[in-house]
């Protein structure tokens, strides 16, 4: 039960932005999330009770190049280090800002994402899907100098290995708000709210909700820091987890 983590430029914001980075620039992210999180077991006669608590420890690291003003291609790997050390789905892909303004009022962008596939025994293990997938997000962001709002709209396909009764949900939708107050030129503080397809077929859907802020020491260099949790709603599982996101973006 997690969100997607690869390429999202706005670290630690779940709800990307229209952000580009301009012909020839480069931006180079690299993150930590650890998570807690309490998935469910099903009892003997079928039913879903709560299960017992695990730890994540994940590395998202993204680059980021800036072929046009307004067109970024990008790659996203993914380390986990436990509970299994492997490499998870890695991303390819790019935004595209094709109307508005990124500097000030409304802009328009979408960002498709290639999801290359693990190994059956790396899916096995709980790396990621072994089938090969994709998303794409249709992102709007409204900028003033005094605060932001950032608002996506988001499909992912699910495809893996495995018995056809027992797969997860084959189709992923998301949407998500995030406002953002501009504090001054190093600070910013902002909230995160979305619904997500669950996954499982426990609940229809999952919840989230997110603090964060972004802190840049010096020109070019962002600091990241966010804590979620994910709910998933009307689940008699009661399975839920929560994550502290830490990262640090330098532009070059």
């Amino acid at each position: 039960m997690s969100l997607p983590s690869t390429g999202h430029a706005y670290f630690p914001f779940i709800t990307d932005d229209t952000g580009t980075q301009g012909q020839g620039g480069n931006q180079l992210e690299i993150n930590y999330v650890f998570t807690k999180e309490r998935g469910i077991d099903i009892a003997e006669d079928g039913t879903y009770y709560s299960g017992e608590f695990g730890t994540r420890n994940v590395f998202p690291i993204t680059y980021t190049r800036g072929l046009t003003e307004d067109l970024d291609v990008f790659v996203g790997i993914i380390r986990q280090t436990s509970p299994i050390n492997g490499w998870m789905n890695a991303g390819i892909g790019f935004k595209w800002t094709f109307a508005g303004d990124q500097e000030e009022g409304w802009s328009f962008a979408i960002k498709p994402v290639l999801l290359t596939p693990v190994g059956r025994g790396m899916q096995a293990s709980g790396l990621g899907n072994g089938l090969t997938n994709g998303t794409v997000s249709l992102i709007s962001s409204y900028v003033k100098p005094q605060y932001e709002i950032h608002i996506n709209g988001r499909y992912t396909s699910n495809r893996a290995y495995g018995d056809p009764e027992n797969q997860q949900a084959p189709h992923l939708w998301g949407v998500s708000v995030a406002p953002i107050w501009v504090l001054n030129h190093q600070w910013k503080l902002g909230v995160d709210a979305g619904l997500e397809t669950n996954p499982n077929t426990t609940s229809s859907r999952l919840g989230y909700a997110q603090i964060g802020a972004v802190y840049a020491p010096v020109e070019n260099v962002q600091i990241g820091l966010g804590l979620i949790g994910i709910r998933a709603l009307g689940s008699a599982g009661k399975e839920y987890n929560w994550s502290l996101m830490s990262g640090i973006t330098w532009q070059f």
